[in-house]
């Protein structure tokens, strides 16, 4: 029965420290993306390729990027590509966090989310 309550006391811990953690990294996501997004700006007038390798790869990972925000991303990326291939890793991250973004969410059409089969 010990270990039943310990198990239950550790697990509700985990949980619990879990949230906190997720919540404050949302709050942190928030907070740091226009900085970020300005600091790549700079980082595209000063034809700083480390900056942008940088501050590109934080934005494409935070949750509040925009598909305006990697359209211009891409159009940066895209113009030094040809001569700093060390941008390639960034360029096939836009990508696919651009499908990500852009893809068809399935629609229920008042049939609970189920296929409909044609017979």
């Amino acid at each position: 029965m010990k270990i039943i309550v310990i198990f239950i006391i550790v697990f509700s811990t985990l949980a619990i420290g879990y949230q906190i953690y997720r919540y404050n990294d949302i709050k942190k996501d928030a907070a740091v993306f226009d900085e970020h997004w300005q600091k790549f700006l700079k980082a595209d007038v000063l034809n700083d390729i480390e900056g942008i390798k940088f501050y590109g790869d934080k934005l494409i990972w935070n949750r509040y990027i925009e598909t305006e925000h990697l359209h211009r991303m891409n159009r940066v990326v895209a113009s030094r590509l040809e001569k700093h291939q060390e941008l390639k890793k960034l360029s096939n991250a836009i990508f696919n966090k651009n499908r990500h973004l852009e893809r068809p969410l399935p629609v229920s059409e008042n049939n609970g989310g189920r296929r409909k089969f044609d017979n």
